[in-house]
């Protein structure tokens, strides 16, 4: 086989996505690869990429859609992106084996990239609630969660996690077996970003700041962030926290929440707060560039973080919560501090250490970029095509 032919079943929007980094990366492989991608038929697309069909809509026919284009276009393998939200509402998840049940049928190789995992003990009230479902009804939700892992388990002929968490309980929970699970990180650009006299450059010129980004939802932590922060603006009054990210449909809420806190707080001139659905994407290397350290006070680590990754490319002292993926990814006082899950304490201890130390800074930075060299775009590639290989097997 000279090259194989890969159909990529994802959004392709926002620019941040994986599927784009991923795309980029096949490229350094020397022809061994060539990528059709299918996206969903009513997305918009703000960078170019070749060999791209409008297949799917985001429904729950979408099954029938790609299998039958995937029959007329018969790839070697086909590697579906797969996140909750990624194919439209709760009904389009609950579909997604029947996808893989017919991609079987059709005698299609299929490769899952999993980017959450989570464990069955963890689906409990209040997992749903924090996941904007109704508490009350939290056994329906593990049932369907489960039943999608299960399948995904039985009906790929491979999937590719980002961590060794996830493995654990992709085998552990779900019954995937040990030869099928890969271990593919995510990857880390190499680009490297000067600071320039940009919109952010200028708002925060000769100050300290402390930088959250990502997606504004409550299993990110936020509002114990700003419960931290509210004691650390008043010892280190040349210090700013900046909380960027974006919106989902049900987040407006969660939202009003954090400006309470902040308000409540009396931080308002001391917090900068953006909301922008897509981030611009020259912001936020701008915001990440400019900041100090990185904070991620997530309640919930099931997958691998951009915001981490983001936050690698830049080599930024990372301060997260020590659960899940983070606990693994990050060595405590060697390339990144871990805290209490849920505690505003432990945040405050873990950011204070970092304002006062910036010797401590400057080897995590170091330490970072370290970590952030061995995990390429084009290793990331590399590692993925690997993982389509040994799917082919026989």
């Amino acid at each position: 086989m000279n090259v194989l032919k890969v159909v990529m079943v994802s959004k392709l929007f926002p620019v941040s996505h994986y599927t784009l980094f991923l795309g980029e990366g096949f490229k350094s492989l020397e022809n061994k690869v060539e990528v059709t991608f299918y996206r969903s038929k009513p997305e918009s697309i703000v960078v170019p990429v070749s060999n791209v069909k409008n297949v799917w809509s985001q429904s729950p026919l979408y099954p029938f859609q790609v299998f039958s284009e995937l029959m007329r276009d018969r790839p070697h393998v086909v590697h579906v992106q797969h996140e909750f939200d990624m194919f439209g509402g709760q009904l389009s998840s609950i579909v997604f084996p029947l996808l893989l049940l017919l991609l079987k049928i059709g005698n299609i190789k299929r490769v899952v990239t999993v980017h959450q995992v989570v464990p069955i003990r963890e689906i409990d009230d209040l997992f749903a609630e924090t996941f904007a479902f109704p508490r009350k009804l939290y056994f329906l939700l593990k049932v369907a969660l489960v039943f999608i892992y299960l399948s995904i388990a039985k009906l790929a002929s491979g999937i590719i996690v980002h961590a060794e968490y996830n493995k654990h309980h992709m085998i552990g929970d779900y019954g995937a077996g040990s030869s099928k699970v890969h271990v593919v990180p995510i990857g880390v650009a190499q680009s490297k970003f000067n600071r320039v006299d940009g919109k952010w450059s200028l708002a925060l010129n000769e100050k300290r700041t402390i930088l959250f980004f990502g997606y504004l939802v409550k299993r990110k932590g936020v509002e114990f962030l700003i419960e931290a922060f509210s004691t650390i603006a008043k010892r280190y009054p040349d210090w700013y926290l900046v909380i960027a990210g974006g919106l989902l449909s049900y987040s407006r809420p969660y939202v009003d929440e954090l400006l309470s806190i902040i308000s409540k707080n009396q931080i308002s001139e001391r917090v900068i707060f953006l909301t922008t659905t897509p981030f611009p994407i020259d912001e936020l290397h701008e915001l990440y560039e400019l900041s100090d350290f990185v904070v991620l006070p997530y309640v919930y680590s099931f997958s691998a973080s951009l915001a981490f990754s983001f936050a690698m490319q830049h080599a930024k002292p990372v301060v997260a919560t020590n659960i899940g993926v983070f606990k693994g990814e990050i060595t405590n006082n060697t390339d990144g501090l871990l805290c209490t899950q849920r505690s505003s304490y432990s945040l405050e201890k873990a950011m204070e250490k970092l304002i006062e130390s910036p010797g401590l800074r400057k080897t995590l930075s170091v330490n970072t970029q370290m970590k952030a060299d061995s995990r390429s775009w084009c290793q990331v590639a590399e590692q993925t095509y690997h993982a389509y290989t040994d799917t082919l097997k026989p």
